[in-house]
């Protein structure tokens, strides 16, 4: 059953359609005549995981890790291309590079990408290695989420979305029967499960045109991802080499904001003929308020 919450009293009336996404209205201003919409910048932002194997014991660094190049978010105008990262992340004399696909984005799309690094040393003095591999892609959506504007006001909204980052874990398997061996699969496990992270986000003064909606909808792109992990016997030829453990993730490796503005409202008609798509300074005091629609 849903339950709907009202906010700070507002005298238009306003649908919300809502599936994941939470979005509140927040100002308003008088439309006019035939101003062209104006599209919002699409933006890509880098963020990876950076985990450290030393003596076999797996530390999240991410915070303390170096990351190379040192700006890795990149804004449209409006659309962004295509294109291909080099991102580096050194800590404590370990070093890796992995080559990030930033997809294009559209106007009004925000992608969050977030890879995970792992470093480690392959000597003969390494206890475990990891090796992973990937098979399926898939795309998961969490819904999409409307707010209409019937009224002769154009509003800015902000819209609340959560980012899911990291490894979720599907499966383990430990087969390590030294104790010592399996006290460091465990602890790679326990690591890589405290990467996956679902937080909060928000995109702030998003516009919803007079007689319009403006859409949004979450689409989190989810790589299938198998660690194994390997105790090492013969760092140069690999003979004898046993797999300990193997994890079986959900990688999520990106998070996209999908924005449409002036779309139209189902069943609702056209802004009257005297009116257009622009935007002008009204002085309506109804600012503020929107629709919260919880499960």
């Amino acid at each position: 059953m849903k339950k709907i919450k009202f906010l700070n009293g507002i005298s238009a009336v306003f649908a919300l359609a809502v599936v994941a996404l939470a979005t509140t209205l927040t100002s308003c201003e008088k439309e006019e005549f035939n101003v062209n919409v104006t599209p919002t910048n699409a933006q890509a932002v880098i963020s990876p995981i950076v985990l450290a194997i030393e003596d076999g014991v797996t530390t999240d660094v991410t915070g303390q890790a170096t990351i190379a190049p040192a700006e890795l978010t990149f804004t449209g105008n409006p659309t962004l291309a295509a294109k291909s990262v080099d991102v580096t992340a050194s800590y404590n004399g370990l070093s890796a590079t992995v080559t990030v696909k930033v997809p294009a984005l559209q106007a009004g799309q925000f992608a969050t990408l977030t890879p995970t690094i792992i470093l480690q040393k392959e000597t003969a003095e390494t206890k475990i290695e990891v090796e992973e591999s990937t098979s399926d892609k898939k795309e998961s959506v969490d819904g999409k989420n409307a707010v209409a504007n019937p009224s002769d006001y154009w509003l800015t909204t902000t819209i609340r979305y959560t980012k899911k980052t990291g490894n979720k874990v599907v499966s383990t398997k430990n087969d390590a029967t030294d104790f010592e061996d399996k006290m460091l699969v465990n602890q790679f496990f326990a690591t890589l499960k405290d990467t996956y992270k679902e937080e909060p986000a928000v995109k702030e003064n998003v516009k919803v045109y007079a007689h319009s909606q403006t859409e949004a909808k979450a689409v989190y792109t989810v790589v299938n991802t198998e660690y194994k992990i390997i105790k090492k016997t013969d760092a140069t030829t690999k003979a004898g080499d046993v797999t300990l453990g193997i994890a079986v993730v959900n990688n999520y490796t990106k998070t996209d904001l999908d924005i449409k503005v002036d779309q139209p409202i189902p069943g609702h008609n056209h802004a009257p003929q005297s009116h257009g798509h622009g935007h002008g300074h009204g002085d309506d005091g109804n600012a503020g308020g929107g629709i919260i629609i919880a499960d």
